[in-house]
């Protein structure tokens, strides 16, 4: 959890907020001693900062693109695939909380998983630390990553309506 809080650039008041943004409900329900939560009301709220966050660098980064182009290259970043990329380059898996069935299964590589683990982090520094800090925490993770990926590459519904 400490080299997860220096990717994040952040230290927490709450620790118990990081320990469950990395517990997955499979732990919570076969450890409910060690849990207070699992991680999906915190995804959920990290979901709509991540979203913010993304949208706001990418509206900086690129002042000449169109709605059309920003919402693609927003697409990239904050799917499934762009933000499990973005939680193995941070280390979120080695520092998730797993029940043994998910364990078992490759969870730690699992691309759902590490994506709604990475946004149940940012969840976390919001409530603890508020809008500034979880913007900042954002930014460190997908600053690097908003030159990247080609607008619209992984986006399949944006493909398929092009070709249409």
């Amino acid at each position: 959890m400490e080299a997860l809080c220096r990717e994040l650039g952040y230290t927490f008041a709450d620790t118990g907020l990081l320990l469950d943004a990395l517990t997955h409900r499979s732990f919570k329900n076969e450890n409910p001693e060690l849990s207070s939560a699992d991680n999906e009301r915190l995804e959920f709220l990290g979901d709509a900062v991540v979203d913010l966050v993304a949208a706001s660098l990418l509206y900086v980064r690129f002042p000449d693109a169109a709605e059309g182009e920003l919402t693609r290259r927003r697409a990239d970043l904050v799917s499934e695939k762009g933000l499990s990329e973005a939680a193995e380059a941070i280390g979120i898996g080695a520092a998730m909380r797993l029940g043994k069935g998910e364990e078992k299964s490759g969870g730690r590589e699992k691309p759902r998983l590490l994506s709604s683990a990475l946004e149940a982090c940012i969840g976390a520094v919001y409530s603890d630390g508020g809008a500034a800090a979880a913007f900042e925490a954002a930014r460190r993770i997908f600053e690097p990553r908003l030159d990247t990926a080609a607008p619209g590459h992984r986006d399949a519904k944006s493909r398929a309506q092009e070709w249409a």
